[in-house]
């Protein structure tokens, strides 16, 4: 685990001496909860014994190779505070001379990902003495949310009488401290002037690229099942996200209840069209009447999904005529659904175009339907010349 400035390792008997430099100092240890180290022996005792195992690592800096602060975390049955059986409780420490620095949080971002992402912990705690404010910050910074409990831990270093905060961060909340990370204030500006049904007060501004590989990391952990099942989402972002993490879903049962879950959610085209489970292709048959379920549906964005699914997954070797015929007897007022239907007879026209020409010429759309559809069909490269002509004779005045 690594950024640009520090590595997160196991412990070596070599930082003995880096180790007592900084863990001796009278302001470190207490305000985690330690005795100040008291000789290069002792650190190296504690290397061998308290740092010897998986969940405890050095903080190196990469500029001088040093040791300059430790950070781990306790299991179940190990923690300072009560936790459940899948969690963990993240601690850390930061030899003085790096503090203001951003190393403590740079660091400890590093961790939650990796008790997250690789140890699939549920919920991870954290906790200070309340007279370390400065640690509460790094805390709140890195998503932590304030609990409201407060707690005695008297096996601390002088913790007798100086109550611990504790602190907690659960799946979604990770997941939204994740996405503000990776924000984009003027994207955010320009995303929101194409989505006239959201609020711009809710778009964070991810970029596409950034949430889809966020959806790939984090797709099979338990903080994605929480922060699928934690709905209405706040932000567009968050939407956006669920729709990528349920298109990465492989079990076609386990997708289908989280989509119908979703679905009455949904309330913009983005995150509408963005929904494209890569589990749907090899189960069409269970797919067709859901689809037609869906597109029944008095929910804008649902109906335009079940359209759009028809258009993607039954216009090539699973076409029926009947097809077109679901399609064009949906009648509605709403923008997004008419546009949906224009979408799909101009896909129509590049792949069954036979089938599809006597809609246009019966005009069995809407007026702005049957028009958007010639508009979408003469501007796609897979119509010829020859048919695109046809179609501009065709329009609609």
């Amino acid at each position: 685990m690594e950024t640009d400035r520090i590595i997160l390792r196991p412990w070596r008997e070599s930082d003995a001496e880096a180790l007592f430099k900084y863990a001796s100092n009278p302001n470190v240890g207490p305000r985690a909860g330690w005795p100040p180290h008291k000789s290069v022996e002792e650190s190296l005792e504690i290397i061998r014994t308290v740092f010897h195992n998986d969940h405890t690592w050095a903080i190196e800096l990469k500029q001088t190779g040093e040791a300059i602060g430790c950070m781990g975390y306790y299991l179940y049955g190990e923690s300072n505070i009560t936790i459940g059986e899948h969690d963990a409780e993240v601690g850390y420490w930061v030899a003085k001379p790096y503090w203001n620095q951003g190393i403590c949080s740079e660091s400890l971002r590093l961790m939650i990902d990796y008790c997250f992402q690789e140890q699939h912990f549920e919920v991870l705690w954290c906790d200070c003495f309340v007279d370390n404010p400065a640690s509460e910050r790094v805390m709140h910074k890195c998503g932590f949310r304030d609990t409201g409990a407060f707690n005695l831990c008297s096996h601390l270093y002088l913790g007798d009488d100086r109550l611990v905060k504790i602190m907690r961060l659960d799946g979604s909340a990770y997941i939204e401290t994740k996405l503000f990370a990776l924000q984009d204030k003027a994207y955010a500006d320009f995303q929101s002037k194409l989505l006239p049904t959201v609020s711009r007060e809710t778009v964070i501004g991810v970029r596409t690229p950034d949430l889809r590989k966020m959806a790939k990391q984090i797709c099979k952990t338990p903080a994605a099942q929480e922060f699928l099942h934690s709905l209405p989402h706040r932000y567009f972002d968050e939407n956006q996200l669920h729709a990528f993490i349920l298109s990465e879903e492989k079990d076609f049962n386990i997708c289908i209840a989280n989509l119908e879950q979703f679905l009455p959610y949904v309330d913009n085209w983005a995150t509408c069209d963005q929904l494209s489970p890569r589990c749907f292709k090899k189960h069409t048959t269970e797919l067709l009447p859901l689809i037609r379920k869906w597109m029944r549906s008095n929910h804008t964005y649902t109906k335009r999904f079940g359209i759009g699914t028809l258009m993607r997954y039954f216009l090539d070797e699973a076409f029926r005529p009947e097809h077109l015929e679901w399609v064009a007897s949906i009648k509605s007022d709403e923008y997004y659904i008419r546009m949906m239907q224009a979408w799909f007879f101009a896909t129509a026209f590049a792949k069954q175009w036979d089938a599809t020409l006597p809609y246009i010429e019966q005009h069995r759309l809407e007026k702005d339907t049957h028009n958007k559809t010639i508009q979408k069909a003469v501007e796609s490269f897979r119509i010829t010349d020859e048919q695109k002509a046809l179609l501009k004779t065709l329009r609609v005045k």
